[in-house]
């Protein structure tokens, strides 16, 4: 009950800021992305145990495991970013074990991607496209309508099917075999 007050909270709150167009899609992307941020948090704290031995910094770890598994959910291609969270590009970051942190950050985000893709999150955010169902429309062309030189004509665009398709073959007639069937007399 709190996550979902939390999210039409912040819903509301970036809705009133952000100049959205609709309600629907504020809301919609609010909650897409409180579901992949918990979705990162759960798969952390499942994997956490497996890396108390070998990794020292693991609470940095930790949250790049959770920024890599929620970039893979938002959609993204698993490469991390050029420069760490902001949070690290402090003072306290400038030394041999703030240095360490920071790895361990960009460590933990390629194996948060990792699972994310084991866990098959990466295409959850994909719409189902006309495209994708039907590939031989991909292939479009524009044509010219007769006329195109005079006011308000002009060309339309139109799927063409895949060179590699044939046009189907005419049926021809089949005759019957065996002697022609006659019907009963009354």
């Amino acid at each position: 009950m709190t996550v979902r007050r939390t999210a039409m909270g912040l819903a509301l709150g970036l809705m009133l800021t952000s100049g959205c167009h609709s309600l629907h899609t504020c809301v919609s992307e609010q909650i897409i992305a409180c579901r992949n941020h918990e979705e990162a948090k759960m798969a952390w704290w499942s994997c956490e145990e497996y890396y108390y031995d070998c990794e020292p910094h693991l609470h940095d770890f930790g949250l790049g495991f959770q920024a890599g598994y929620q970039a893979i959910a938002n959609g993204g291609d698993g490469c991390p970013p050029t420069m760490p969270p902001q949070k690290y590009w402090g003072v306290c970051y400038q030394s041999c074990e703030g240095r360490e942190k920071v790895v361990s950050w960009y460590n933990g985000y390629s194996h948060g991607v990792s699972v994310a893709l084991q866990d098959g999150v990466q295409n959850r955010n994909q719409i189902v496209t006309a495209m994708e169902l039907y590939p031989r429309c991909q292939t479009v062309t524009e044509v010219t309508l007769p006329g195109a030189d005079q006011p308000g004509t002009g060309s339309l665009i139109a799927p063409q099917p895949d060179a590699q398709l044939e046009p189907p073959q005419p049926l021809t007639p089949v005759e019957p075999e065996g002697p022609a069937l006659v019907p009963p007399a009354y």
